[in-house]
């Protein structure tokens, strides 16, 4: 089994920021008092009840409370298809957490281990983690008997990336004979080299305060992490429905120099998961702009425009700022430079003022020049 341990952090709150990025929540109650007029999943009716239903819901509430504790496996797997224990070399199960707390900031567990990279993978091929979440006690493996959608729910997410290597430009060397000398040119070829990369520290992340949603209003970044209850089960009015908890697997701090190509000569690999909860504000605003910059990145790599001209490294440079650099250095030449901002401003403004004519002479008097 992996290496575990427990790290308890501060919780994190925010409640203006709450307000700007957390869930499309509806406060409103209807008969049921629930949010949203949505009685709990326990308390649905039967489809039979149901006259007019819809197959896509309109408002959705989480099918589990917010507080439930969660047992939750995690296998690592080349093929789409679920592993199971009898699959051997092809799968391994790399976390196995019982009564992860759901809503507790405080509660953090990780585990660092390492990998065996199947030979598919080697050869351009996917590297999957299957994810089996569930309510504590109940059974996770969908191939089970006794397994249940209703307190369990099973979905599996990429770990490596696809991403366009960078073209190489050939040089003129200016101190070498004109015959010698080779004319500088960036390589125009339509194709783009495509590459699997591999990063070695995955966050994974639960969103306990998503609460009531419209569905049909959800970003389409965070709609991509979301998944509805597997049953489709409506509340009486055959429009409203329930989601599982949402797992965020959190790349956005996962730096493309600090990335490894996988390829015929890798044979294993680290891996470490982090596992905690995760504010809806902060999801919300990561996987949305982690979306906007990796298909910026994309669309640059294939030779398409892109708002601002830019190819997805600008945001790049940022993180590494962001990661590399003091907080309290960063946070003080922030300060700097907006005080010089300031004292440009007024010395601007006293300039202006100098140039004023007087009105004794009618003529301009004590210029002043910076």
């Amino acid at each position: 089994m992996p290496e575990q341990r427990q790290r308890r952090d501060e919780p994190e709150s925010s409640f203006i920021f709450s307000q700007f990025f957390g869930g499309r929540q509806q406060n409103d109650a209807g008969s049921s008092g629930k949010p949203g007029g949505i009685p709990t999943f326990a308390d649905r009716p039967a489809r039979s009840e149901i006259t007019e239903y819809s197959a896509i819901p309109d408002i959705i509430n989480p099918i589990w409370p917010s507080d439930s504790a969660l047992d939750m496996n995690i296998y690592v797997s080349p093929s789409v298809v679920l592993p199971t224990v009898k699959s051997g070399s092809a799968s391994q199960l790399v976390l196995n957490e019982k009564n992860f707390t759901l809503g507790n900031y405080s509660d953090t567990r990780e585990i660092d281990t390492t990998i065996k990279i199947p030979k598919e993978v080697q050869q351009n091929g996917t590297l999957f983690a299957h994810f089996m979440l569930g309510l504590s006690g109940h059974q996770l493996d969908p191939s089970a008997k006794d397994y249940s959608t209703d307190s369990a729910v099973y979905f599996f997410r990429p770990l490596n990336q696809y991403l366009p290597k960078k073209k190489a430009k050939k040089l003129k060397n200016l101190l070498a004979g004109s015959e010698e000398a080779e004319e500088e040119e960036e390589d125009n070829t339509p194709d783009v080299s495509i590459a699997s990369y591999y990063h070695p520290n995955f966050t994974v992340s639960l969103i306990p305060d998503s609460g009531t949603q419209r569905f049909r209003q959800i970003h389409p970044a965070v709609r991509s992490h979301l998944q509805l209850e597997a049953s489709g089960a409506r509340d009486i009015s055959g429009k409203n429905g329930w989601y599982y908890p949402i797992v965020y697997l959190n790349t956005f701090w996962q730096l493309r120099s600090h990335m490894m190509e996988l390829n015929s000569t890798v044979e294993t690999v680290p891996l470490r998961i982090t596992l905690n909860n995760l504010q809806n504000w902060k999801f919300s605003m990561m996987s949305s702009v982690d979306d906007s910059a990796k298909q910026t990145a994309r669309q640059a790599a294939f030779g398409a425009s892109t708002p601002g001209g830019g190819d997805g490294t600008e945001f790049e440079m940022v993180k590494e700022i962001l990661l590399d650099t003091n907080i309290w250095l960063l946070g003080t030449t922030g300060i700097v430079t907006i005080l010089h901002m300031v004292f440009e401003t007024l010395a601007f403004k006293n300039d202006i003022v100098s140039l004023q004519p007087r009105a004794d002479l009618g003529q301009y008097t004590d210029l002043v020049f910076p």
